[in-house]
């Protein structure tokens, strides 16, 4: 293929569209991708690798199989960032979905009952009880979602920005947590060494969450807080409580 948005100099295996959902098995060499143009990326993102696919599924969420990338390089105009490997995996075990993404930069696994594509509402739905002026609850019903979750980054700082340059920092952080949208429940813990927004600095952050129907408790320790050179909040610690659009 050879197309001023997509150039792939060798693909090698099988493709099958004959099914419910596409199967991919196969191996190709990708020279040039240009995400923004194929509709992919909302941003300038270009990507170049070689990939090894074998699975079936044409969205995250009927994904079952493996995507292995190597020799990748992500560019966002004039950003150009390597890797030498990323691994997306998907399988079923009994009645449990498990996802997981493995790279030099972060490791991150996501298993039970969810819809990747809805956990943006799923949130959302739940933060809507605990502030109901600000945050509306989505429009639809929200799918059942039942699920734990586990991330490990390393140096991932150059990847953050790619997203927004006013942050900086996430590298060797850890989140974890658990949500249950029938039993209504939602744990989060995460622990981050330092980050950067827009010029802010937090060191040593601790957060604990926890969420039932009705109300949402925080726990947050921050080693220090630098807003500006001369002013600091060091040893910060805050517990909020939010129910009804009041949060204490």
């Amino acid at each position: 293929i050879n197309d001023p948005n997509i150039n792939i100099r060798g693909l090698d295996g099988t493709l099958s569209l004959s099914g419910k959902e596409i199967n991919f098995n196969l191996d190709a060499d990708l020279q040039y991708a240009n995400l923004k143009n194929l509709h992919i990326a909302n941003s300038n993102l270009s990507l170049s690798g070689l990939f090894s696919l074998n699975f079936t599924g044409n969205n995250i969420d009927n994904f079952l199989g493996t995507a292995r990338v190597y020799n990748a390089k992500l560019q966002n105009d004039s950003t150009a960032l390597s890797f030498d490997s990323l691994t997306l995996s998907s399988l079923m075990r009994a009645d449990r979905k498990y996802l997981t993404l493995q790279s030099n930069e972060i490791d991150a696994e996501i298993s039970g009952k969810f819809t990747i594509l809805d956990l943006p509402n799923t949130f959302k739905f739940f933060l809507s009880r605990y502030y109901p002026t600000y945050i509306k609850k989505p429009s639809y019903a929200v799918s059942n979602q039942d699920f734990t979750f586990n991330i490990k980054t390393k140096e991932i700082e150059q990847y953050i920005r790619l997203f927004d340059s006013r942050l900086k920092g996430f590298n060797n952080s850890a989140v974890r947590g658990n949500l249950n949208l029938a039993n209504n429940e939602l744990m989060v813990n995460a622990t981050v060494p330092d980050f950067e927004y827009d010029g802010r600095r937090f060191t040593n952050v601790v957060l604990q969450g926890t969420g039932n129907r009705d109300t949402l408790k925080t726990n947050l320790a921050v080693d220090d807080i630098v807003i500006s050179d001369s002013l600091h909040f060091p040893g910060t610690h805050l517990e909020v409580t939010a129910n009804n659009d009041v949060s204490l």
